[in-house]
């Protein structure tokens, strides 16, 4: 990150300014009176460069720490964004920048600021983008509200990958999340049918579907994936769409804890959407939902301390809806909400 952006992020954007051991957090915040094009915010990754890109429901934003700069799309420009609706951002191995609409994926040249356009035409099976992720191969995985694409950037083409068994990967269903843990699996979350988990190197494609939890039996939202996080000490987190998040073990195959909200503890998960997680600190753990940030530091079980916005503090959250978390390389923790901007 370029030292005039690093600097300008220390004081201008969702900086947490202070962590004390009273556990207050004080955020700064960005919305359309600064130049964001729409205060939902749906991704949010840093380039190269160090420029922060925000994906929202209305045009994709890049900031350098002092201004925005917004991409829309432009009917008679094929080099503009297909559509302004970001769903999600991906930078790949080597630092192109691929936005996820719903209308098919748009590659960014950052040497042209133009956009390459990759749709159905493509061979990709929808236009619905939902997630993006690279294998060690290099291919492209898309997720999609239809099933899940592969695209050979090389080649600009798509692909089919196959199983041990020299069958093609298709699952015909709504992808949600897509993780690779940076060796040999990627991880595929579906809306309702659990997560897939591929090993690229034994071609092994494994289905995994979340038992009845003994603390919320027949909780339907189980296997309604929203997200993955590897943590820093390389736990595997999988948010889910309803039912909480859960520590789970990929070599054996099993949860090792789930957390959830419930009335009974106050300082219980504050909601059980949950769409993100991030590590600001050794031993602190972000969490964000649908409803408020829960934050749990190591050795305080399943207890944690709920941050909310408040007309009352201005530097409260913006807006209790948040969709999405990002730690850039400087440290910053950077939230997208629902209405609220960053």
């Amino acid at each position: 990150m370029p030292k005039l952006v690093r600097n300008s992020f220390l004081f201008l954007f969702l900086l947490v300014a202070a962590v004390s051991y009273s556990q207050e957090l004080k955020f700064s915040r960005i919305t359309n009176e600064d130049g964001l094009s729409q205060s939902t915010v749906h991704a949010i990754v840093e380039d190269e460069e160090g420029f922060m890109w925000f994906g929202t429901q209305d045009g994709l934003n890049r900031y350098n720490g002092y201004e925005i700069k917004v991409f829309k799309n432009n009917p008679e420009d094929s080099t503009t964004l297909s559509e302004n609706n970001i769903q999600s951002l991906f930078l790949d191995s080597d630092g192109v920048l691929w936005i996820g609409t719903s209308g098919g994926i748009n590659v960014y040249n950052k040497y042209t600021s133009k956009f390459k356009r990759i749709g159905v035409k493509n061979g990709l099976i929808s236009e619905q983008i939902t997630s993006i992720s690279q294998d060690n191969s290099g291919v492209i995985w898309v997720g999609t509200k239809q099933g899940l694409s592969f695209y050979d950037k090389l080649n600009s083409k798509a692909v089919f990958l196959k199983t041990a068994d020299n069958e093609n990967i298709q699952l015909d269903v709504e992808i949600t999340a897509l993780e690779f843990d940076g060796k040999n699996t990627m991880l595929i979350g579906t809306n309702g049918n659990g997560f897939y988990i591929y090993n690229t190197e034994t071609k092994t494609l494994d289905n995994i579907l979340f038992p009845e939890f003994d603390e919320i039996k027949f909780n339907p939202y189980r296997n309604k994936i929203k997200t993955f996080y590897f943590t820093s000490y390389g736990v595997l987190l999988i948010g889910t769409n309803g039912a909480g998040y859960v520590e789970y073990d990929l070599a054996g195959k099993k949860i090792l804890n789930h957390y959830f909200q419930t009335d009974v503890n106050p300082n219980s998960l504050s909601h059980g959407v949950v769409s993100g997680f991030v590590e600001p600190e050794v031993g602190s753990l972000w969490v964000t939902t649908s409803n408020r940030l829960s934050v749990l530091k190591q050795g305080w079980g399943d207890q944690f301390i709920r941050y909310a916005y408040s007309d009352c503090n201005e530097f409260s959250l913006s807006e209790n809806n948040l969709s999405c978390v990002y730690k850039s390389s400087s440290g910053i923790v950077w939230i997208g909400t629902n209405g609220g901007g960053v």
